[in-house]
């Protein structure tokens, strides 16, 4: 397509079903020019997978890709200068996966009705979600960024969505917003904050609100979804915090041993991932592999902190698995070592750097302990104690 257009007409291109690529000029402007249910700039145009719309463009227009069934865009690349997304402009297509820029302010009824994504993260920009924008989708999950302030019925026909995101900005949230499949909202404001919003959920929802998520969670882990277990709202807030994105295949996989990379690891993220100095020169280094820059990292940064000193024959044993005992020593050394009674739990070490770590953790709320008075120190910690264990020292502070 030649430079120097700068609109293109409503139905430029519908039903071309073998239109396979388009290039669009960089003077572009518009993607079609009504807002409502029309007959699309490239609507129906079924073999046309991908698309990349330049920057420039501020509106995608009604029908602009939408397809009578389902078919078509299976990728697509939206511009940062994207304001307006129109009814029905994405209906029936195949996007897997959405990226909606931070500057859309509109998005028109239906827009993305029949869209097989399952995670979408609506930017604060959007102050309205309007009716039916993501009816019929795949979505599992919904973030909404601070700044959105009313949802209509939104996801109501989203049968899929079982959680979702909702920022502190949040004003209004109408009863049909989710559907009865919905089972957790993370709420970044207070609970009183929420009982203000009325919400009550729609039909025979059974939903839990969890509140005070002040940091987006994103996406829910398959095998998180216990709110009453005692690691779930720390699990979600180690996702929002980036502490942990869990495995690619949406697991968190709670029960697994923690080993003492991933620990360390864990406080390094924490900490706001500060670069060290140099690197640790333990013979067991993790290989200098992409994937284990951030354990590199990690430990280097913790013998710079003096949170570990390795062993005498200059080992750090990343992948030894980190007993309760190890655990708390590290968050203590994390803190600055601070002092505290002595605990008096009947299986305590007798090591004084480890007892001093479980006094201080006993002293703070961090560990409980047993009914029957151990702390059982050399038992191996599993992931969800030891997001359990950060998220009650962060709240120290």
């Amino acid at each position: 397509m030649e430079e120097g257009v700068t609109v293109l007409g409503d139905c430029a291109f519908c039903g071309c079903t073998n239109l396979t690529t388009v290039s669009l000029p960089s003077t572009l402007v518009s993607i079609g020019v009504a807002m409502k249910e029309t007959w699309g700039v490239f609507g129906d145009c079924t073999s046309l997978t991908s698309i990349v719309i330049p920057e420039g463009v501020t509106t995608i227009g009604g029908r602009a890709f939408g397809n009578t069934w389902s078919g078509g865009l299976e990728t697509i690349t939206l511009p940062s200068t994207l304001t307006t997304i129109g009814e029905n402009a994405f209906t029936n297509t195949n996007l897997s996966t959405v990226v909606l820029p931070d500057g859309v302010t509109t998005i028109a009824p239906n827009a993305f009705d029949g869209v097989p994504m399952t995670h979408i993260t609506i930017p604060g920009s959007v102050r309205l979600i309007d009716n039916g924008v993501f009816a019929h989708s795949k979505l599992t999950h919904v973030t909404m960024l601070e700044g959105v302030k009313q949802v209509l019925s939104a996801f109501n026909n989203a049968y899929y969505v079982r959680s979702a995101y909702v920022p502190a900005s949040m004003t209004f949230i109408s009863d049909y917003a989710f559907p009865p499949s919905m089972k957790v909202i993370f709420y970044g404001g207070t609970e009183a904050q929420w009982q203000r919003l009325g919400y009550s959920g729609y039909g025979s929802s059974d939903f839990t609100v969890i509140y005070e998520m002040t940091d987006p969670v994103y996406r829910m882990f398959t095998d998180v979804t216990d709110t009453e277990g005692f690691y779930f709202r720390p699990v979600y807030w180690a996702a929002a915090k980036n502490i942990t994105t869990g495995w690619a295949d949406g697991t968190f996989r709670p029960w697994n041993t923690c080993n003492r990379a991933s620990v360390v690891t864990f406080l390094w993220r924490l900490a706001g991932c500060p670069a060290p100095a140099h690197m640790a020169t333990f013979r067991d280094m993790p290989a200098d592999t992409p994937g284990n820059s951030d354990f590199r990292n990690a430990i280097s940064w913790a013998v710079e902190q003096n949170i570990t000193n390795g062993w005498s024959d200059n080992t750090f044993r990343p992948w030894n698995t980190c007993n309760r005992a190890s655990i708390v020593t590290f968050l203590w050394r994390y803190a600055g070592r601070p002092s505290a009674a002595a605990a008096t739990f009947r299986d305590m070490t007798g090591n004084s750097d480890f007892d001093r770590a479980i006094s201080w953790a006993a002293a703070n709320g961090i560990t409980t302990g047993w009914s029957d008075n151990t702390f059982r120190p050399w038992n191996n910690c599993n992931r969800a104690s030891v997001v359990t264990f950060l998220n009650r020292m962060y709240q120290l502070d």
